[in-house]
């Protein structure tokens, strides 16, 4: 009998391997990414682990998803690819990373080796489906194994939403929930991969509104899996940590709100929430509360849609994006009447009417080409780009995260696409719906190309965008004769600076600070509600609903920096990136809050 049981369990082991891993020719798949239920923002990260068995041939593998395309129309995502390089005995991650949109296929990614279509391959997460827009999105929170995810959906239910006590038509008291599943607010997904399994790129979590570890999940934590982490919080994610109130990590971070069970400390943009609770499920009503708040506020930036005029009018791209109607309708009547019954009569007169067999298509051609060319010539063939941002950037660690407002304008659709980094997420901020809109693809072989279906002719484009990145960019401060200067090393003229020292006293420049430059610093009398920094500032920043008018704040608002610190105003966007290539007609801003390394005031002029 023990050895039927295990020859069972044995089989039952092959057969759930064999529905987990595919085997295509030399090459076996495994999927690696989890089913997210609905999201708003954010990329979802499709992720296989493929295994060349091969001892001798090298393939160029072409992963394809979806493997069949459905129909339809609106905003989708109709194709995501990426090519890799496999060598012999060789096993990789490759992933898709997918934003917020509507995939329109199946659930399968079609493999092609050196050229041959193999087949295809299940990947579960291709069919998370439901994209939420506006106040219908839902929060959607990530737990480790660690964490009882239905316990604590439960556990949330319970203690925010009790459930009322009713007579039943038998007589016996029911209790009937104050909410289905599908109306509550929020949504746990518990992760069905161990630590070491999670992805190594901080895009993966950016669809998570919250992660929730246990403290015994910290020291599990790869270096590249807690920098991943580090990543999706600076960029504005929450970070969710019960059974410790100690602060478990080595980065930087301002204290925010503690009470006697929970420490709220801000790191960058986002927040860490840390609760001394060992079971997060025991947490009680404010418990509950503060956590549904934190992932909430993630969410908050991205619950409201934004249509084409409210964007032109928020963020215009360039100042006149009309269509000359008067002039192209004057130039065709005029083309009419002079073509029309002038030309008749005029062959009439001649006795030539046989010639509008050949005058009247060269005249139609004529009048194309000089339609066509007045449109050109009257806004040029050149690209139009505005961009605007805010930069946390940390002179130390060479660490720096980005949020910003691209805006794309085109007389012409480009026909090489847009190109980003890998390490960028963009969502549309102008989302036409299901029924407008066009299909896009995106593909991941060298960078994050964004193919077709994204920038349309005469058609305004604006993303929104998230970046972290290591960057060298510095400004430099340095002593002399008794005076302060300041060496922009920040890529772009410095319109307008505030630096506080050490001391907490303020500094500033008398002029504009070209790229490359220096110039010595001058007191600056700072109001004294300027003089301390408010804990939370940049997490109500990203908070924003309208990011544009939430940077200007920075300038025109009360500046509160930490000591320390600084503010810089560029005329350009260098921690920023369009994705055209080519000329293009920039305009452009952004500001730097920099972290200056701690010996930043020792150094002295010809000393860097």
């Amino acid at each position: 009998m023990k050895t039927f049981l295990i020859t069972t369990l044995m089989i039952v082991g092959l057969v759930c391997v064999g529905e987990a891993a595919t085997r295509l020719g030399d090459l076996t798949l495994m999927p690696l990414s989890n089913p997210v239920e609905q999201r708003s923002h954010g990329y979802i990260e499709h992720r296989l682990r493929i295994t060349n068995g091969s001892s001798r041939k090298h393939y160029a593998v072409r992963v394809v998803a979806p493997a069949r395309e459905y129909g339809g129309s609106g905003d989708t995502l109709n194709r995501i690819e990426r090519t890799v390089m496999m060598a012999p005995g060789m096993s990789a991650n490759v992933t898709l990373p997918a934003p917020a949109l509507r995939l329109r296929g199946n659930r399968a990614a079609r493999i092609y080796a050196n050229g041959r279509d193999l087949g295809t391959v299940n990947i579960p997460s291709l069919n998370s489906g439901n994209i939420y827009y506006g106040g219908s999105a839902k929060v959607s929170i990530l737990t480790s194994r660690a964490i009882n995810a239905q316990s604590l959906d439960d556990a949330i239910e319970k203690t925010l939403y009790p459930e009322d006590k009713t007579a039943s038509s038998s007589g016996r008291s029911r209790r009937s929930s104050s909410r289905s599943h599908h109306n509550r607010e929020w949504r746990i997904i518990r992760s069905e991969l161990e630590l070491p399994e999670w992805s190594e790129s901080w895009l993966a979590y950016s669809c998570y509104d919250a992660v929730i570890l246990h403290a015994r999940d910290l020291s599990k934590l790869s270096d590249p899996l807690r920098n991943a982490l580090h990543a999706y919080t600076r960029a504005g994610g929450a970070l969710i940590i019960s059974g410790t109130l100690q602060w478990p990590f080595d980065w930087e971070h301002t204290p925010g709100k503690q009470v006697d069970s929970r420490a709220l400390p801000f790191v960058g943009f986002g927040q860490v929430a840390l609760f001394d609770t060992e079971d997060v499920t025991s947490l009680g009503r404010d418990g509950m509360n503060s956590l549904l708040a934190i992932a909430k506020d993630t969410l908050h930036p991205w619950n409201k849609r934004t249509n084409m005029g409210e964007a032109n009018k928020q963020f215009p791209i360039i100042d006149d994006m009309s269509v000359p109607t008067r002039a192209l309708f004057l130039m065709m009547l005029a083309f009419a009447i002079l073509f029309g019954p002038v030309l008749l009569f005029v062959l009439a007169k001649l006795n030539r009417r046989i010639w509008l067999l050949w005058l009247a298509p060269a005249i139609s051609l004529t009048a194309c080409i000089a339609i066509t060319a007045y449109a050109l010539l009257s806004e040029g063939i050149t690209p139009s780009v505005r961009m605007e941002g805010v930069t946390l950037l940390n002179e130390q660690t060479h660490s720096a995260v980005t949020l910003g407002i691209v805006g794309v304008y085109c007389p012409l659709t480009p026909a090489g696409g847009l190109h980003f980094n890998t390490e960028t997420e963009l969502s549309l901020h102008v989302f036409a719906g299901y029924q407008d809109g066009s299909a896009k693809s995106i593909n991941w072989s060298r960078d994050q190309h964004f193919e077709h279906g994204w920038v349309d002719a005469r058609v305004p484009t604006y993303l929104k965008m998230r970046k972290c990145e290591v960057r060298r960019e510095r400004l430099e401060i340095a002593t002399h004769d008794g005076g302060i200067s300041a060496l922009n090393g920040l890529g772009a003229e410095i319109e307008k600076l505030w630096v506080r020292n050490l001391e907490g006293e303020w500094l500033t420049l008398e002029a504009p600070l070209p790229s490359g430059a220096q110039q010595a610093l001058i007191p600056f009398a700072a109001p004294s509600p300027l003089q301390s920094s408010q804990p939370g500032m940049f997490r109500k920043l990203y908070k924003g609903q309208n990011w544009p008018d939430e940077f200007t704040k920075l300038a025109t608002g009360p500046i509160a920096l930490q000591p320390n610190t600084y503010l810089a105003l560029l005329k350009g966007a260098p921690f920023m990136e369009h994705g055209l290539k080519g000329n293009v007609e920039e305009r452009s801003q952004s500001y730097v809050i920099g972290t200056l390394p701690s010996d930043a005031w020792l150094k002295t002029a010809g000393s860097r």
